[in-house]
């Protein structure tokens, strides 16, 4: 990587029946977890469902939690689509850039 550059990774993991397999902190990575947010089995493909649903604004048709209320907030930041550069969130990528990497994971929590 040049001098100077800048990165973002992010990793986004539930706790979930493939035990510790997926979900470890991830070194040089934004760590979010999303367990809490999973109203359902815990299964293993929730973030991706979770992070199309943060894209289009609801969970994909005929998942089961495809009528549940989207959580994406943590601490006052938007996550999922919103920290991408493709997103249109004002503040979103600018802000991704200043966030800590190599965290504990944020918990994402339903309310």
């Amino acid at each position: 990587m040049p001098a100077g550059a800048k990165y973002w990774a992010e990793h986004y993991y539930t706790r979930d029946y493939t035990l510790q397999w997926t979900q470890q902190d991830l070194s040089y990575a934004h760590n979010v977890d999303i367990t809490n947010v999973d109203q359902g089995l815990k299964d293993h493909n929730f973030p991706w469902r979770w992070y199309y649903a943060t894209v289009s604004g609801k969970y994909p048709k005929g998942y089961f939690l495809d009528d549940r209320k989207l959580v994406y907030m943590a601490g006052g930041i938007r996550y999922g689509f919103a920290r991408s550069r493709e997103s249109d969130s004002p503040d979103g990528w600018e802000r991704s850039l200043k966030l800590r990497a190599t965290n504990k994971a944020v918990m994402l929590e339903r309310r």
